[in-house]
């Protein structure tokens, strides 16, 4: 399957990786690609992806958006395992 980019940039600097939301979809950045792509909501899918991913693959997590100069700039040891993770859920990660 060939996939539909919606981001040919890539500040995030990961072009061979998959962004995905935990706990809830992006909707305004999902609303804003529909629209700037001239696509219809049937163009579009949410998937659900199990849990396990996120300790059976190498993952980077990303508290603000991992295309921002903080993000991309931050290194990876200090974006993987437990403690990375939880930081997505405190009030002070951003």
């Amino acid at each position: 399957i060939r996939p539909r980019v919606n981001d040919a940039e890539r500040f995030d600097f990961r072009p061979d990786a998959v962004s995905v939301s935990i706990e809830f979809p992006n909707y305004q950045l999902f609303f804003r690609f529909r629209n700037q792509q001239g696509s219809s909501e049937r163009d579009w899918c949410i998937v659900e992806i199990c849990p396990s991913v996120l300790w059976t693959n190498d993952c980077v997590f990303s508290a603000e958006n991992a295309a921002s100069g903080s993000e991309s700039r931050r290194q990876d040891q200090l974006r993987r395992g437990v403690d990375a993770f939880m930081r997505l859920f405190d009030d002070s990660g951003g």
